[in-house]
């Protein structure tokens, strides 16, 4: 341990940090312009999210695209709110959360990409905003991503970092955790019942979203992917419809839609967590046989219209632009009609193994179900709000695997844990209600010292004994393949056959990412592909230089002449060697990525 916490300090990077911190104290400076003070801190930021990310659509899909103007009107807005927040002598309570999390930024701050869908597209939206502050689309430099048609609503809060302090790939990590801090923010506000949360609650929170989430996944968390920031803002929406249900305002119905325009922006599928939030609203606007009232009526309808203009707008510039890159229902005839059943024993397997999460949820749905018959005040409506949720959204991704999945992916229910950690925030929401619960019941737990005192040290702590699994980027079959890639684009070649036998595909979208363009990679082989050494002769004539960079019995019959063994090999096609790059520690990797 102390070897990887060595390494991990080595590469700590205290801007890194602090642009994140930037980044997200500006939207959240924004959002207090908008929707006041009283609000918590991340729905406050949320809000401040989605308009930023209504200027950017607006700007972005229009005439040549340039977002030159959307940093200045951002930074502005968070200029004048500052001076605002400075004349009240109010200190936010999320400042508190933002604090406890601290040394654990600290060891994220060094991290570097390590994860597939970072390089097949999330990094290359990351860095094209930063590269031409416009979006991709016809016309535009173009860009490699696998997924240009993904909105750019996440990739814009690391272009407001790296326009400070450049670009960074420890960035989009750090703005996940200081998203996941405003969330335990929310959580401690819950559980101080109306008073202002200390340092207790905020540690309290902190543990729920982080090290006892049942969705805590560090190779989500502190990567580029776009998960968490899904999480919270449904997070956001779920606790703003119960609000606005109870106690009708334009404030929150303000808030709730561009909280939802800030989910809506950030992949194509979070359209129907959108209606479900709003949906969920609608639900509990109905109160027996009474009628609803009228505010909330109007407050649930006017959210919308931020969501609708956002996604109108980029839907109508995809049409035109980025039509074909992203994945879209299949039609009828290519169901995967034959397999319904079993897609829904796949789903009952990782549902099994992923206990806590789904173990939870089934609690709350059974909760909500007994709620209708006998009702539970206030938090009973917040169970049905979150059951509502889990119910629609893993319905959805049924017919995703049905209707968009080919065969095999449906039937392997490909990613469906990682699908529902766009939910798992929600269970952090149930556990706090029920200490609130707990805490009425047993008073003497709630005066004593260690409920305060004892989560402080925890979050503080835990960071260090945790290090292997937040600094998973530190695996050395990882670094090796950046490393070699980043040489072999050093050596100015023009095109390359990538082999990789041994390998999950990583090695390729890592290869797409470095390389950029130059070299170009022409063709690449992975460990699915079961090839003959013919096969594997046949794709290194497809370009001028060849880069085996694993190996296998074929492999080796099909190259002898690059001396098959602990190492990466760049040659020509007609076989004369170039470079070595040796494995770490000149043996080959017992598990491949």
């Amino acid at each position: 341990m102390l070897d990887l916490l060595q390494s991990a300090a080595a590469g700590i990077s205290v801007l890194s940090i602090v642009g994140a911190l930037l980044a997200i104290i500006s939207v959240w400076l924004v959002g207090r312009l908008l929707v006041g003070r009283d609000l918590p801190d991340l729905v406050t930021f949320g809000a401040g999210w989605g308009l930023a990310v209504l200027a950017m659509t607006v700007l972005g899909t229009m005439g040549d695209g340039s977002l030159a103007l959307l940093l200045p009107l951002i930074w502005g807005g968070a200029a004048v709110s500052l001076v605002r927040e400075i004349h009240g002598r109010r200190i936010p309570s999320g400042v508190m959360a933002l604090v406890l999390v601290l040394p654990l930024a600290v060891l994220v701050s060094g991290r570097i990409a390590s994860e597939w869908d970072e390089f097949s597209h999330w990094l290359h939206a990351f860095r094209y905003l930063d590269s031409f502050a416009t979006l991709p689309g016809k016309g535009r430099p173009p860009i490699e991503s696998c997924c240009a048609a993904y909105p750019y609503g996440w990739p814009l809060l690391g272009w407001l970092s790296s326009r400070l302090f450049g670009f960074s790939e420890a960035v989009p990590g750090l703005l996940n955790l200081f998203q996941l801090a405003l969330c335990g923010d929310l959580l401690a506000r819950i559980m101080a019942q109306g008073e202002k949360p200390g340092w207790g609650h905020q540690a309290w929170g902190v543990l729920l979203v982080t090290v006892l989430g049942t969705t805590f996944v560090p190779k989500l968390v502190f990567t580029a992917y776009a998960d968490v920031a899904t999480s919270a803002m449904v997070l956001a929406g779920i606790w703003l419809v119960w609000r606005l249900t109870e106690t009708p305002s334009w404030r929150l119905s303000l808030a709730l839609g561009l909280c939802c325009a800030a989910l809506v922006a950030q992949k194509p599928a979070n359209l129907v967590l959108v209606v479900l939030v709003l949906g969920c609203g609608c639900a509990l606007l109905l109160r027996g046989w009474a009628l609803p009232r009228r505010g909330a009526v109007l407050g649930v309808f006017f959210a919308a219209i931020p969501v609708l203009m956002v996604w109108s707008l980029w839907r109508h510039f995809v049409a035109g632009n980025l039509a074909g890159e992203e994945l879209l229902i299949q039609p009828f005839a290519r169901w995967n009609l034959q397999s319904l059943g079993p897609i829904l024993a796949g789903m009952a397997e990782v549902a099994g193994n992923k206990g806590g999460y789904f173990g939870m949820m089934a609690v709350t749905v059974v909760w909500a179900v007994i709620g209708v018959f006998r009702p539970m005040g206030d938090n009973g409506r917040l169970v049905r709000a979150v059951a509502l949720i889990f119910c629609g959204y893993n319905g959805f991704l049924y017919f995703t695997y049905v209707a968009v999945f080919l065969r095999e992916d449906g039937e392997r229910v490909a990613s469906f844990w990682r699908y529902n950690t766009h939910l798992g925030l929600l269970t952090a929401l149930m556990v706090a209600v029920v200490l609130v619960s707990l805490r009425c019941r047993f008073a003497v737990i709630a005066r004593a010292a260690a409920w305060s005192a004892l989560p402080v040290i925890l979050v503080v702590v835990a960071p260090v004994v945790g290090v292997r699994y937040i600094r998973f980027d530190l695996e050395p079959a990882k670094v090796f393949l950046r490393q070699t890639l980043q040489q072999v684009r050093s050596l100015g070649v023009r095109d390359v056959a990538l082999i990789d036998p041994r390998g999950s595909g990583l090695s390729h979208v890592m290869a797409s990412y470095e390389w950029n363009g130059t070299p170009k990679l022409a063709v690449y082989t992975t460990g699915f592909d079961a090839f003959t050494a013919g096969q594997y002769k046949g794709v290194a004539d497809k370009a001028s230089h060849v880069l085996v960079v694993s190996w296998n019995d074929p492999v080796a019959a099909a190259f002898p002449e690059l001396t098959p063994g602990p190492h990466a090999v760049l040659s020509t096609r007609d076989g004369q060697v170039l470079a070595r790059f040796p494995y770490p520690g000149n043996r080959e990797p017992k598990v491949y990525p």
